[in-house]
């Protein structure tokens, strides 16, 4: 473990009080509700857990106050040791021959999702799901381990995962801790270093070998609104055959946030930003939270392509990406709208797969219980002239 990393751990570690005081103070000024996802079975167990959440915050705060000059040094001495924005861990498959019989696979899928990994209050406030500090269900421990089930059960644990919006260390060390378990070997991703921004958020996993990979920055003259706080950039690497021949290259971003022109108009640099790194590039995919219809606006977008082919692959019929929450969710009563925000793309001519995307409620089965506000989108990719067993 590098330096940086070692002081940026420090950091998160030593501000971890203020992660609990933000959280407290988020379920103190929750509707008085029970019985529902997200308060206790009980009246009196919902007050108790609010009692217990005023305790919390009174032991937080003075440790915050103590911690938090400590926590800001260790994190900006990480960031300025922070060479490389993106960290790429591999991990030897712990059944041989389960790692050859998916090495041989001809086709592959590619799961796209806002994960809303947020620490302290924010995953509830923005995304009106449960806490990292709370427990998801009585089945799962964390929402972490929702959402590594949702993708083992429900979206048949696609071979690639590009998730958003994970901000948290402990998320970022939980996620690869469950998804080894379940054969992913490869994973990129972006520890949080700086002492007043946001990382990226984003996190890719594989069971497909990951060659060559660049993380393109967004500078702050190309972010607005919320997200000048927020190191935005993407995420872009190769995906390797058994012969070590890239089979495609893969993109997964999140935009700006806003509709206002401004915000409009940092969407649009900084798909200009992903258009020119993959400039040769002979077939990508670019997928992830666009913050936009754009799969509705494709001709507007088709002059950053280089003069290649762009191809939306979530169905303008789609109704939404963006979940309202009618059921099992919306922990603070409050409705989000119905968007198709998230967005995958084909560029180029891919004279080799048929591309096919769905999009997968967030929703578990086993629960009824939803592990994010976004759906995902899963893209199958099945080698022309074969049949396809997705």
């Amino acid at each position: 473990m590098r330096l940086d990393e070692v002081l940026a751990r420090t950091g998160y570690w030593v501000n971890y009080p203020a992660r609990i005081l933000g959280h407290s103070l988020e379920v103190l000024t929750r509707p008085l509700k029970y019985g529902q996802h997200g308060y206790e079975n009980s009246y009196s167990a919902e007050l108790i857990k609010r009692v217990r959440s005023c305790f919390s915050a009174a032991i937080a705060l003075p440790t915050v106050i103590v911690g938090f000059p400590l926590a800001s040094a260790l994190f900006t001495i990480s960031h300025l040791l922070h060479f490389s924005p993106i960290q790429f861990t591999t991990y030897e498959t712990q059944d041989k021959n389960e790692d050859n019989k998916a090495k041989e696979k001809t086709n592959f899928s590619v799961l796209f999702l806002n994960t809303c990994l947020q620490g302290g209050p924010f995953a509830t406030l923005t995304g009106e799901v449960t806490s990292l500090h709370e427990r998801f269900n009585k089945i799962y421990s964390s929402r972490v381990d929702a959402i590594v089930d949702f993708v083992k059960k429900d979206c048949n644990a696609p071979d690639v995962l590009c998730f958003s919006e994970v901000h948290d260390l402990y998320a970022i060390d939980k996620l690869k801790e469950n998804l080894k378990k379940e054969g992913y070997s490869y994973f990129i991703t972006d520890i949080p270093t700086h002492p007043i921004c946001i990382n990226s958020g984003l996190f890719v996993a594989s069971k497909i070998k990951i060659g060559k990979r660049h993380f393109e920055p967004y500078p702050l003259k190309h972010r607005s609104g919320v997200h000048l706080g927020a190191l935005q950039g993407c995420m872009i690497f190769d995906l390797m055959d058994e012969q070590n021949q890239k089979i495609t290259t893969i993109a997964s971003t999140h935009l700006n946030y806003g509709n206002r022109k401004e915000d409009q108009a940092s969407r649009d640099a900084q798909f200009n930003h992903i258009f020119k790194r993959l400039a040769d590039e002979k077939t990508a995919l670019i997928g992830g939270d666009m913050n936009y219809e754009y799969q509705n606006d494709i001709r507007r977008l088709q002059k950053f392509a280089n003069g290649k082919k762009l191809v939306s692959l979530v169905s303008p019929h789609t109704k939404t990406t963006r979940e309202t929450f009618k059921e099992g969710g919306n922990i603070r009563g409050r409705k989000k709208p119905e968007e198709v925000i998230d967005a995958v793309f084909s560029l180029g001519d891919n004279e080799s797969y048929d591309l096919r995307t769905e999009t997968i409620r967030p929703r578990l089965e086993s629960s009824e219980k939803f592990v994010t506000d976004h759906y995902g989108a899963l893209v199958t990719a099945t080698k022309k002239g074969m049949f396809s067993f997705f």
